[in-house]
């Protein structure tokens, strides 16, 4: 459908043809742009597009059908396979999503901002583990951090750009009071008055965290051990 939709694009010609045409091809360049491996969440802003050829290819492909009783029997098997298809996704959806991994979701990073913050002014400084990645976004992001203080210290991120790394979890950095670091408990329980943020497989068997914190499958992500 999406072929025959880009044919009936050209055929007719029209100012909304070209701008679906511009939509297809101009969405895929910030994607381009990235210099990490593939992920189609890039390429989000592609999908209605591809949707709307779609459906175009639909129309044009129906228009096809002269005989009544053809046209009957094409709406039917339209409807069929439209019903099956959102069937067979609202099951996956709701049924068996969240029996699988779900770490790209990036859950459980509100949960244990929140309570960081309710947290915070008992302890000096905030270690949060970089295992999952850049977390600064996602404590800029809950806490509704101002944009000044963040591009302030942004200022010192930039050491990874001038020591030849390509990206900011390479270098240990910081943001108020949080502290942004693989944890390395041997060396962290040193610490005097601080909150530790990690990731489970961080941590060793025999310390047991305070507080723990999941996704949506019951999988811990977060642990916090309190250093006093």
């Amino acid at each position: 459908l999406i072929l025959a939709g880009f044919y009936y694009l050209l055929k007719n010609k029209s100012k909304g043809s070209a701008l679906i045409f511009a939509w297809t091809f101009l969405s895929q360049v910030p994607a381009s742009l990235t210099q990490d491996y593939m992920h189609a969440g890039r390429a989000q802003a592609l999908f209605p597009a591809l949707t709307i050829i779609s459906a175009i290819g639909l129309y044009g492909v129906f228009g096809l059908f002269k005989n009544p009783r053809l046209i009957n029997i094409f709406k039917i098997v339209s409807i069929l396979v439209v019903g099956i298809s959102l069937f067979l996704r609202t099951d996956h959806y709701l049924f068996h999503t969240f029996n699988k991994p779900l770490g790209g979701l990036a859950q459980g990073y509100k949960e244990v901002i929140d309570f960081t913050q309710k947290n915070s002014s008992n302890y000096d400084k905030i270690i949060f583990t970089k295992a999952n990645s850049e977390p600064h976004a996602f404590l800029a992001f809950y806490t509704k951090a101002d944009p000044l203080e963040v591009q302030n210290a942004s200022k010192e991120w930039k050491k990874f750009e001038t020591g030849g790394l390509r990206f900011l979890d390479m270098i240990d950095y910081r943001l108020g009071k949080y502290e942004f670091r693989i944890i390395d408990i041997s060396r962290d329980r040193n610490e005097k008055n601080a909150l530790i943020i990690a990731s489970p497989k961080e941590i060793p068997p025999l310390i047991f965290p305070q507080n723990e914190f999941t996704d949506l499958s019951v999988k811990v992500v977060f642990v916090v051990i309190a250093i006093y």
